[in-house]
């Protein structure tokens, strides 16, 4: 989102990102920003707020936009989330890029007047925000599919601080995903066609990672590596660059579901490569009611099953409490894959993520979906911004009980995999 807005504004604005919230708050304390935008994440949603609601107070000209998967589906429920979060000004649904182009061109014409866009109930597209207590809905832009026309991060340097900082670099080599998993936010048709990356510009960025992290770990943000013919080339020039630099150590992201041979090939090419295979489920039921279809379970196991031939760690995952799981279909799927010799065998709960179907009103009351709450671990340290301390737990919404799993049943399976 960035580096795309210094493409096309160039030295009208200035950008600073932020990943360590006291980095963040050192920052605030002697420059308050005209705009400041968040990632809306389930890691990060409360921390987010939280900072938005005191820089606002603050400086209440200062402009607060959010965009991220952690939002509601249901326009209802989208008015619903930012009558309930009065701070955020802006809300960019589904693809930022292009959105925050949109949006900051429309803050330049009305001198960054938020009250006059609000009352012209502007179209804005991808946007969201509320005028008189009532949402006002962009129209939803085309997704981007020459993505290269987007300046890389990495390569322009906006990204040079983090490698410094012992965080795992992140790339991305396409985005979307053809399967439609009800629990996943990339379930969603939006996101159906899968739109790439040149091979070129991700050889480019690996290399340039290779010369400046502390750490020995790279990762991928892709849904389907490994999975496409394309993925055999980036692979080799991962490996390329291991010979030269002896980096990355430990490749992360081999996790596609179909074309058993191809993903085979591309952790063989890879030192260091996890395969992962995320099943959630071995019950065609479940798999059924989920809408994990076109992807061949079997393939999966065999995968991670051949996986030790090549050198390679397996690791597989279920998730606890999907539609029309019970206590005997949960056991089975865990002891099928342990039978199966996979390495790492890891259980989830269910977490009802606000942007995918599983979350949706429908989808509860089909199901029977009965949820509770917990703090998520690792998210209750306190903060000082503005000689105010507060702390910001992020709350995870978790489905303990279904019409076809007693809340006793839940119990159950989690002492299980516990």
């Amino acid at each position: 989102v960035a580096s795309n807005a210094l493409r096309i504004f160039k030295d009208k604005i200035d950008v600073d990102l932020f990943k360590n919230p006291n980095e963040f708050i050192k920052h605030l304390e002697t420059n308050i920003p005209k705009i400041v935008c968040f990632s809306n994440y389930i890691w990060n949603s409360n921390l987010s707020y939280e900072f938005a609601k005191r820089i606002k107070e603050k400086s209440p000209n200062t402009i607060v936009i959010f965009g991220g998967p952690n939002y509601p589906l249901d326009a209802e429920e989208q008015e619903s989330f930012l009558i309930s979060h009065p701070y955020v000004d802006f809300y960019l649904q589904k693809e930022g890029e292009q959105a925050f182009v949109e949006l900051l061109k429309k803050l330049f014409e009305y001198n960054f007047d938020t009250t006059q866009i609000k009352q012209h109930q502007v179209n804005i597209p991808n946007t969201h925000y509320l005028n008189n207590g009532k949402i006002v809905l962009g129209e939803l832009l085309p997704r981007i599919t020459d993505l290269n026309e987007i300046p890389s991060p990495y390569l322009t340097g906006l990204c040079d601080k983090f490698l410094s900082q012992n965080l795992i670099p992140l790339i991305q080599t396409t985005r979307g995903c053809p399967f439609t998993c009800t629990y996943c936010q990339e379930g969603n048709s939006y996101f159906s066609k899968i739109p790439r990356f040149s091979s070129e510009r991700i050889k480019q960025e690996i290399e340039y990672i290779a010369q400046r992290t502390t750490t020995p770990t790279l990762e991928l943000a892709d849904s389907n590596f490994g999975m496409y013919e394309e993925d055999i080339k980036i692979c080799k020039d991962i490996a390329e660059i291991q010979k030269k630099y002896n980096w990355p150590k430990f490749f992360l992201g081999i996790d596609g579901k179909n074309c058993k041979s191809r993903i085979l090939e591309a952790a063989s090419i890879v030192k260091g490569s996890l395969l992962m295979a995320p099943v959630q489920s071995t019950s065609k039921e479940v798999l059924k009611n989920i809408k994990r279809q076109g992807i061949s379970i079997d393939q999966m196991v065999e995968i991670v099953k051949e996986s030790e031939k090549i050198g390679s760690s397996s690791f597989s995952e279920v998730i606890l409490c999907l539609p029309g799981d019970t206590k005997n279909t949960h056991f089975n799927s865990i002891l099928d894959l342990i039978n199966s010799e996979i390495d790492i065998v890891r259980s989830h709960q269910l977490i009802m993520l606000p942007g995918s179907e599983a979350a949706t009103r429908k989808n509860r009351e089909e199901y029977g979906l009965i949820t509770r709450f917990r703090v998520t671990p690792g998210t209750s340290e306190s903060y000082n911004l503005f000689e105010e301390t507060f702390a910001a737990p992020e709350i995870d919404e978790i489905c303990v009980a279904s019409n076809s799993m007693s809340f006793n049943d839940y119990l159950e399976c989690r002492l299980f995999n516990l």
